[in-house]
């Protein structure tokens, strides 16, 4: 077993080997950041601009697309499915994830259905199971078209546009291609904002002025510095100053000793034995 897959149930000698492993990243979040907002900046964005109903909620009428920057391997490729005759609101209606914007304490969002795709109305019975409703988007109801279509009708459909196809085939793997590589291009993008979200998170936003660490969304203690505190002083017992000391030398349930009290209620986390030490497999 890896010294670092552990999770619930490890020992004092692994925290400390992974502890110092942890804080050390720290240090190259500053590099780490800019090679993240480099590629982010070569990648580029979409964004999808929805019509706002009634108290601001999206609709699904789609009013606007916005790529950026222009010169960004994602506008070069959106640019390229534009010439060829393809229309841009048809690659995704989710381009760009979810983010509530926050306006005097009020959550407004920028995608309809939040960006989600959901059944709405689920049922269930002992009689009848589950039944569900709707979807949530228009584009998935079944209503639209008279309930659930049966085989039949399904397969009848099914013939006439694959004849349809087979004299364009070539042409339309080009064009879904295009939409996969730009697809693909933005869950790239989605992963590295959440990377960057997690380094902020991680170190109070301290590698950028730019990302502002607020205590309000981000829970001080899981910060990496809050969650070394915990577990520290779970295994030993804090100075006056709130610091942790690990000194072998100390009797139990005394400042830099063994905190006792503590890992009675966590029966999960195991001191060392002497052979142990300065080990974290």
């Amino acid at each position: 077993m890896s010294s670092y897959a552990w999770l619930s149930r490890f020992r004092e000698g692994s925290w400390l080997s992974y502890r110092k492993f942890m804080l050390e990243l720290r240090q190259d979040v500053q590099a780490r950041f800019s090679v993240i907002d480099a590629e982010r900046e070569r990648i580029g964005e979409i964004r999808v601009l929805y019509k706002t109903g009634p108290e601001g909620i999206p609709t699904e009428e789609r009013q606007g697309f916005v790529v950026e920057p222009v010169d960004s391997s994602l506008g070069k490729l959106v640019q390229a499915y534009c010439a060829l005759g393809g229309n841009p609101f048809d690659i995704s209606m989710f381009l760009t994830p979810e983010r509530p914007i926050d306006f005097n304490s009020e959550e407004f969002y920028t995608n309809p259905g939040q960006g989600v795709a959901y059944l709405k109305n689920t049922t269930y019975s002992l009689n009848s199971g589950v039944q569900d409703g709707d979807m949530n988007l228009l584009k998935y109801q079944s209503s639209r078209v008279g309930g659930k279509i049966t085989i039949p009708t399904e397969a009848n459909t099914s013939i006439i546009i694959q004849q349809s196809r087979k004299w364009i085939t070539q042409e339309l793997m080009v064009k879904v291609r295009l939409e996969e590589q730009i697809l693909k291009l933005c869950d790239l993008r989605e992963q590295l904002d959440n990377e960057v979200e997690q380094m902020l998170w991680a170190t109070y936003g301290s590698f950028n002025a730019d990302n502002e660490f607020d205590p309000q969304r981000y829970n001080p203690r899981y910060t990496c510095g809050g969650i070394a505190y915990t577990i520290d002083s779970t295994f030993r017992v804090p100075e006056s100053d709130n610091t942790v000391n690990y000194d072998n030398d100390v009797e139990p349930n005394q400042p830099g000793g063994i905190n006792e009290v503590a890992l009675g209620q966590y029966p999960n986390l195991i001191s060392d034995k002497e052979e142990e030490k300065n080990t974290a497999l």
